[in-house]
């Protein structure tokens, strides 16, 4: 058959043709990207244009478009579950913590023309 005299790394060399690899298998493409700093905000002008941001203020691109006034951080909103207020105090609560035969039961107590 003509499959078997086919070596296994002339299979591999020619299916990864495109991009070069690594020992590891990591393309070469994937190794010259340089990551981005984090900013931790945004300023107005960049925040509102989706454009990156630098750490300094007035960021670079406020000063090369004049708006070194409006440079200024933007408040972030914020994000997951809002924590849980506390708990209201309704006057019904000292009913049940009460003595119960002191105090009239709820329905007579709302319904006032049955006394």
């Amino acid at each position: 058959m003509g499959l078997s005299s086919i070596d296994a790394s002339t299979v591999v060399a020619s299916s990864s043709s495109p991009s070069t690899l690594d020992p590891n298998g990591i393309s070469a493409a994937a190794l010259k990207r340089t990551n981005k700093t984090h900013v931790p905000s945004a300023c107005v002008n960049c925040k509102r244009a989706h454009l990156a941001c630098d750490v300094s203020r007035p960021c670079k691109r406020c000063v090369a478009l004049g708006k070194v006034d409006t440079c200024i951080d933007i408040k972030h909103k914020k994000r997951g579950r809002p924590k849980l207020k506390d708990k209201k105090t309704y006057p019904y609560s000292t009913y049940a913590t009460a003595d119960a035969k002191t105090h009239l039961p709820l329905n007579l107590l709302y319904n006032r023309h049955n006394l």
